[in-house]
């Protein structure tokens, strides 16, 4: 019998093999390195840029990231990419396969940028298609939308959800899966634009029909009630929604075929609905069994839980524990994502926050660093909000004063903000030294902008005096 020459390309399609049995049997700890020879192998054999080559990378690249190890994962895509474009060009469909997995890979490492920009690509291959990509239109739309709401780019996304909702109502009617995936993504957007009215008619509708589609107790239906009851909070009607939340995670305690992650996610909302009645005490072990599972699923997911049990200890006067947990929350979100990205920010916002009732002092350093990081993001709507928290935490009135100003009219200078900038600026303004205070801040705030809140202070303090 002949053997098999090592540079031979039936060589590497073994090893290819093997990688994939050790894979079934041991994981991704005993199939990387026969995955990384046998591509190593392939790509002397047959070349670089081989059909066999683009197996072994696609395969071992899914194997990456599903072992959340999407920072090897990424080099593999881009090398994927790059092959397929040179072999098939940019519209071919294992192209566009390929910008899918990226565009997965680089969400996954929180690169929300880097993955929008390969979700336009993606879009603006359906849209070169016509009428026949339509529904691969509406399915780039709405991964695109996803990706911008996630940014904190909420009219953008809402935007896209309702274009993709558009010829998803049109080509597969009101009641079918794809058609409520957007629905409820939808209302999540619209409820973190205050469109509380808006969000419950999506949201209502997209559990009536999950259930009557799936069953009540059923993943897709478990998921529309936690959306639903994200709404109901927002109304202050959370009692409402508490029997059908505790109803649904009692019914799936003992179902081995729910996902532990569905599980969790039905736990953290029902603490959130307890948490909006002052009972964060009760609500700590279900964030703690949240905990649980998010641990095991990468720092980002982990990082978010570690966040929401400290924001709940705090809620219980328990500033310190929530400290503990906030700088590991951080620790793991700068070591994965870097020490500027927006949700790291978040976590310094949280830690300024914690930092109140210990050492007020103290709070003003994370809750700048945090904004000088949400300021670069221009398009995040809640950067008002951000503005106005930071003055929370400032010391200062002739800060507080800039900040609030800022935030009256990057939030739209609706009366509530400009109200709180008024009382700002006079509190700074309380002594001559303190008007010239508040004068700089104002004018430094937003040259343009802040001038007729300024004269507005102006001519108050004007007949005051």
């Amino acid at each position: 019998m002949q053997a098999i020459n090592p540079g031979h390309s039936e060589t590497a399609t073994a090893h290819h093999l093997l990688a994939l049995a050790r894979y079934g049997s041991g994981g991704l700890a005993a199939a990387a390195a026969p995955f990384r020879l046998a591509l190593a192998l392939m790509d002397g054999a047959a070349g670089p840029d081989s059909p066999g080559s683009q197996a072994i990378m696609r395969t071992l690249a899914v194997a990456l990231m599903n072992g959340q190890r999407e920072d090897e994962a990424l080099p593999l895509l881009q090398r994927l990419l790059a092959a397929r474009r040179r072999q098939h060009g940019d519209s071919h469909e294992q192209t566009r396969d390929a910008l899918q997995l990226l565009a997965i890979g680089h969400e996954a490492m929180g690169q929300w940028r880097a993955a929008e920009a390969v979700h336009r690509q993606l879009a603006a291959l359906a849209e070169a298609g016509g009428a026949a990509q339509e529904a691969e239109l509406a399915s780039r739309w709405h991964a695109l939308a996803r990706n911008l709401a996630r940014q904190g780019r909420l009219g953008e996304a809402e935007a896209r959800f309702r274009q993709a909702l558009v010829i998803r109502e049109a080509r597969l009617g009101s009641d079918r899966a794809d058609t409520l995936d957007t629905q409820y993504e939808l209302a999540g957007v619209l409820l973190a634009r205050s469109d509380r009215l808006g969000a419950l008619n999506y949201a209502g509708h997209v559990l009536s029909l999950r259930e009557r589609r799936f069953g009540p107790v059923a993943e897709p239906t478990v998921m529309a009630a936690v959306r639903l009851a994200d709404v109901m909070i927002a109304f202050g009607e959370a009692a409402a929604a508490e029997p059908l939340l505790q109803a649904m995670l009692a019914a799936t305690r003992d179902r081995p075929d729910f996902l532990p992650v569905v599980r969790a996610t039905l736990a953290a909302s029902l603490a959130r609905v307890l948490e909006s009645d002052n009972r964060a005490a009760a609500a700590e072990p279900l964030r703690r069994t949240a905990l649980a599972v998010m641990a095991a699923r990468g720092a980002l997911a982990h990082g978010e839980a570690l966040a929401a049990l400290a924001s709940n200890l705090e809620r219980q006067g328990k500033p310190a524990a929530a400290l503990t947990l906030l700088a590991q929350a951080r620790r793991l979100l700068a070591a994965r994502l870097g020490p500027d990205h927006p949700d790291v920010a978040r976590l310094d916002q949280a830690t300024a926050r914690a930092l109140l009732a210990l050492t007020p002092a103290a709070a003003a350093a994370p809750a700048r660093r945090a904004l000088a990081v949400l300021r670069a993001q221009a398009e995040r709507e809640t950067l008002a909000e951000d503005e106005e928290r930071l003055a929370q935490f400032a010391g200062a009135t002739e800060e507080a004063a800039l900040l609030l100003a800022r935030a009256s009219f990057a939030g739209g200078d609706t009366p509530t903000r400009r109200a709180r900038a008024l009382d700002a600026l006079q509190a700074a303004g309380s002594s001559a030294a303190g008007r010239a205070l508040a004068r700089g801040a104002a004018r430094a705030a937003v040259p343009a902008a802040a001038l007729p809140l300024l004269a507005e202070w102006e001519a108050a303090t004007a007949r005051r005096r």
